[in-house]
């Protein structure tokens, strides 16, 4: 995985440099709730419980708009939940490799506006980021969060495969 090469790649320059690592991660948004359990679950042993059903004498679209709110917020826990177990991971691969300052940081919003405003806010002298394209016109079309900051950013940017 390009993140987890990027984390290692950035804690390595931290050490050697005895600079403070700060870990970023914005939460994900846009995937189905399915593949976000899954993600969970597999990846991060954690078990989420199943939404609600709707109550009872409810049916309808009021049943289908009150499961919908539950399946939202069962999504945003899952979300929040991954968020923080991959900046625990990251924390913890930084401490392995030497660094004496991380700062983890979760943080909810568009992704690129996200790690623009904090490298601004920061005053980060270097954005390590992993580089995994959609590939294809799609990837062309949309264009990659790495590509996008690489042009936005007013620091260096490493980009890792």
């Amino acid at each position: 995985r390009h993140a987890a090469k990027a984390v290692e790649t950035a804690s390595d320059l931290a050490a050697r440099c005895n600079a403070e690592l700060i870990v970023l991660h914005v939460l994900l948004h846009g995937q189905p709730l399915a593949e976000i359990r899954e993600l969970a679950e597999t990846e991060y042993d954690v078990q989420l419980p199943p939404a609600p059903p709707p109550p009872a004498g409810l049916s309808g679209t009021g049943a289908a708009m009150v499961d919908d709110s539950k399946a939202i917020q069962a999504l945003y826990r899952a979300i929040v939940v991954i968020g923080d177990k991959i900046v625990e991971g990251a924390t913890q691969v930084a401490r392995d490799r030497g660094v004496k300052t991380v700062k983890p940081l979760v943080e909810d919003g568009d992704t690129v506006q996200r790690i623009l405003n904090c490298a601004e806010r920061e005053t980060i002298d270097l954005v390590v980021m992993g580089s995994r394209g959609l590939g294809g016109l799609s990837g062309l079309l949309l264009g990659s969060n790495s590509h996008k900051v690489s042009q936005l950013a007013k620091c260096a940017l490493l980009t890792v495969k």
